[in-house]
């Protein structure tokens, strides 16, 4: 009897480390643009998504961060559909995405550290201008049915928009991050501050249009001005994920 209760506590508890049924066909449309929506209930749906993107979102790291792989898996698109049973945690589905990929793609690869370019998040002339977290947030999960895309400070997150950022309730490292993702480069969160903060950040794009007609100043001015914050230039170890093989999948 004891060893069938240990058995049995011993099944419920093994993770599951692949979806019950993955769909895959290439994406033919020429579309610009892909998604890949990891949503709860154990449901995978990505529509013209490049391997690029997949094996990023799969593995948490930015495309500055990928090396290695054939040109196609930057040009080539897929849609997948991807189910499992119960409600995995964000983890657990990504670890079952990297599975999909390993299987139908016979992807392989391997993480090492790089000697790169990146950035060291430190204070401005005369220091941080950031405001502790206040309980003004927006709750996430179940995700809102209604919300002012301008105005929703997510807790515990950033909505990033162009030439805006906010942030409800969150660390530094978590808004170094973020910067990376927005500026393609690693930021190293340099500041040494403790605690959850809200962030209010508004720029004027590069490429915008009519820059000298907008209010907002450049991203850099603005994290400065309005946060009290500076990047400085560097280089230094950046840990990136190399692709060592990758093959078109069969369509299914």
């Amino acid at each position: 009897m004891r060893a069938l209760i240990l058995s049995l506590v011993s099944s419920c508890c093994i993770a599951q480390t692949a979806f019950d049924v993955a769909s895959i066909k290439p994406n033919l449309s020429g579309a610009e643009g892909g998604s890949i929506r990891l949503t709860p209930g154990g449901r995978l749906v990505a529509q013209n998504a490049s391997l690029r993107q997949l094996i990023t979102a799969a593995w948490d790291v930015r495309d500055f961060q990928l090396f290695g792989g054939p040109p196609w898996m930057a040009s080539g698109r897929f849609d997948i559909e991807a189910r499992a049973g119960g409600n995995p945690a964000p983890e657990q589905m990504s670890q079952m995405l990297q599975t999909v990929l390993a299987d139908r793609f016979q992807l392989k690869v391997h993480r090492e550290k790089k000697d790169l370019s990146i950035y060291r998040l430190t204070f401005a002339k005369g220091g941080s201008k950031l405001q502790p977290a206040k309980a003004e947030c927006t709750p996430m999960i179940p995700p809102p049915t209604t919300f002012d895309p301008a105005t929703l400070r997510p807790c515990g997150g950033f909505n990033s928009n162009i030439g805006m950022m906010l942030g409800g309730a969150v660390s530094t490292a978590k808004f170094a991050a973020t910067l990376s993702r927005i500026l393609g480069r690693t930021v190293v969160d340099e500041t040494a501050l403790d605690g959850s903060y809200d962030i209010s950040l508004h720029w004027t794009p590069d490429d915008a249009p009519s820059p000298a007609n907008s209010a907002d100043p450049s991203f850099f001015t603005a994290l400065q001005e309005q946060l009290g914050l500076r990047l400085e230039s560097g280089r230094g170890p950046v840990e990136v994920l190399v692709v060592d093989q990758a093959e078109k999948p069969s369509e299914n």
